[in-house]
């Protein structure tokens, strides 16, 4: 049996694939209705395919915590990103 994660994948793949716009219209629609009608549509997935949070709310509540965290300044640029990575490329002795 496939994970969800590997289903997810194998559907993105077959997705990607499809020509006939009426029938991505329809699987648009299906998984649109889907998502609406569950009060936990929203979900952060660990790499492992387990939830990252308990529900939709205690992710809003994070993501609202970091919103103001960035805005405060507590961010890494890009340019410092760079060079961080530099050095994780660098070979060990």
């Amino acid at each position: 049996m496939m994970s969800t994660v590997e289903l997810k994948t194998q559907i993105h793949d077959y997705v990607e694939r499809l020509e006939d716009e009426g029938f991505v219209q329809a699987i648009h629609t299906i998984l649109g209705t889907h998502i609406a009608s569950t009060s936990e549509a929203v979900k952060d997935y660990n790499m492992d395919g387990t939830p990252q949070f308990a529900s939709a709310e205690e992710m809003k509540t994070e993501l609202d915590r970091r919103v103001a965290s960035a805005k405060q300044g507590n961010f890494v640029t890009v340019e410092e990103l760079r060079k961080k990575y530099k050095s994780w490329l660098k070979p060990t002795e």
